[in-house]
C-alpha cells in the first residue's frame, strides 16, 4: 500500500475519533433518533432542509448518476461509514483511481443496503411468529382475502 494511501486512512480514523466526541459532547449520552430509534451518536444529525437526500453511491464526482433516496440518518450513515473507511469523494487524478474509489463507495453503500434487508428479515420472521401464536388460520386468511382481490 503506497505511503498517501495510508496516510489518508490514518487521518480518517483521527477524523472519526474527533467527529465521536463532538458529537457525545452536543448531543450527549443516550440520545436517540424519534423516528428510527437509533441510538448511535455516530450516525445522528439534525436534518437540514429535506428529509430525503439524493445518495450518489458510486460518489458523486465519480459518477452522478445512478441515485438512491436516503432519509437524513441512513444518507449520514453511509457517509460516516465511508469517511471511517477512508474512501476518497474528491476529484480523482485518473479513471483507474476514481474508478477504485467509486467501487469502494459502491461496495460500503451495498452493504448498508444488505443490512437493512437483513433487519427487514428479521422483522418478517417475527411478524410470522407472532401471527401463527395469535392466529393460527392467518395463513388461509390471507389466502381467502388474495382470492377475492383476483
Amino acid at each position: 500500500m503506497d505511503t498517501k494511501l495510508q496516510n489518508r486512512r490514518a487521518l480518517a480514523v483521527l477524523r472519526a475519533a474527533k467527529r465521536r466526541k463532538l458529537r457525545e459532547e452536543q448531543l450527549g449520552t443516550g440520545t436517540v433518533c424519534v423516528t428510527c430509534l437509533e441510538p448511535d451518536l455516530d450516525k445522528l444529525r439534525y436534518p437540514k432542509a429535506s428529509l430525503l437526500h439524493a445518495h450518489h453511491p458510486l460518489g458523486q464526482r465519480h459518477a452522478p448518476e445512478p441515485t438512491l433516496p436516503q432519509c437524513h440518518n441512513c444518507h449520514a450513515k453511509i457517509h460516516f461509514v465511508l469517511a471511517d473507511e477512508g474512501v476518497d469523494l474528491t476529484t480523482q487524478p485518473s479513471p483507474i483511481e476514481r474508478i477504485r474509489e467509486a467501487i469502494h463507495a459502491l461496495s460500503l453503500c451495498l452493504g448498508q443496503l444488505g443490512e437493512t434487508l437483513r433487519g427487514w428479515v428479521t422483522l418478517f420472521d417475527r411478524l410470522v411468529s407472532w401471527l401463527d401464536s395469535e392466529l393460527p388460520d392467518w395463513r388461509k386468511r390471507l389466502e381467502a382475502v388474495c382470492a377475492q382481490k383476483n
